[in-house]
């Protein structure tokens, strides 16, 4: 269920991007959707991360394949002899030898097959970390994106609302000077008209901020002209459908779902370690001037290796 529902917002993302890739710049709330998707910063580590928790497969088989080890010796030997006759004599010679020796585990006690499948259920749970914080990093988005809208609205209300009370403040000025007000009505319109350009620019502050949220998020400038989306996602009429969806399919559920299984595999891996493993060694040898006494020496051996653990 996770993998397709995984599959199908990667599908819908990349129709979006080859949209915006065409030519057309979009500005809508999809369009930042699927920047964030695409260049979030988080979520590119978190993609390199299970990318590298899968080599942990290749890792584990890498230990069931045989171990070939190919070894060659070139030296010069002199061995100089006194017998009880005093006579003095010296040999000498030049050893030179080529070895293989290839070593295979036949059993292993399932070591092995607990350790693949604990490393299966680590990158499954990986998965649905990932799956989660592009969830959230989506959420976070679109908040984002909505509080730019409100706060370009915000800003627009407070610039109407700056003018009308500036031309009320020079109306009221006018009526000053003829006698028609009197210096407190002036004084309230000048600090009503104060206060509304101290919110002007604090609204103008505030779309500044909600930018560079935007751009932290989603790693890209964020549009000039926004819209808000036509359609809504649907969700479930009753609270209880809602839970009972969300304990099935969220992702911080899945994925410790998947990290109690491997913890149980780890501890069958571990006991693992205290039965019993063999191992199959073949090895050849062929020396050429070994020793003074040989000019030639073959060797080929085959034996089985049973190890049995009594006591660590």
């Amino acid at each position: 269920m996770l993998e397709k529902k995984k599959i199908i917002l990667i599908f819908k993302v990349v129709l979006i991007t080859s949209f915006m890739n065409s030519g057309v710049k979009a500005s809508n709330l999809y369009s930042a959707l699927a920047e964030a998707y695409e260049k979030n910063l988080t979520l590119k580590s978190l993609r390199a991360k299970l990318q590298a928790s899968d080599e942990d497969i290749s890792k584990i088989l890498s230990k069931k394949r045989p171990k070939i080890d190919l070894s060659a010796g070139l030296g010069a030997d002199e061995t100089t002899t006194i017998n009880t006759a005093g006579v003095e004599s010296t040999k000498s010679n030049k050893p030179r030898n080529v070895s293989v020796k290839i070593s295979q585990n036949i059993f292993d006690s399932g070591r092995t097959k607990f350790a693949l499948k604990s490393a299966d259920n680590n990158i499954l749970a990986n998965r649905a970390d990932l799956s989660f914080r592009e969830q959230k990093i989506l959420l976070d988005t679109v908040k984002s994106y909505l509080n730019l809208y409100v706060a370009e609205e915000n800003r627009k209300l407070s610039k109407n609302n700056l003018v009308v009370l500036q031309k009320h403040l020079e109306a009221t000025q006018i009526r000053f000077e003829v006698g028609e007000v009197t210096s407190t009505d002036l004084s309230q319109a000048e600090a009503r008209f104060l206060k509304a350009k101290a919110k002007e620019i604090k609204a103008r502050g505030d779309i500044e901020v909600e930018r560079s949220k935007y751009f932290s998020i989603v790693g890209e400038e964020a549009p000039k002209n926004l819209r808000l989306p036509k359609k809504y996602p649907k969700i479930f009429s009753s609270l209880k459908d809602n839970i009972n969806y969300a304990l099935k399919n969220n992702p911080q559920i899945i994925a410790e779902g998947f990290r109690k299984k491997s913890s149980y595999l780890d501890i069958s891996s571990a006991t693992s370690e205290l039965l019993p493993s063999v191992d199959l060694n073949i090895s050849a040898q062929n020396a050429w001037d070994p020793n003074t006494f040989f000019d030639e020496y073959e060797n080929y051996a085959l034996d089985l290796n049973i190890k049995i653990p009594l006591y660590k």
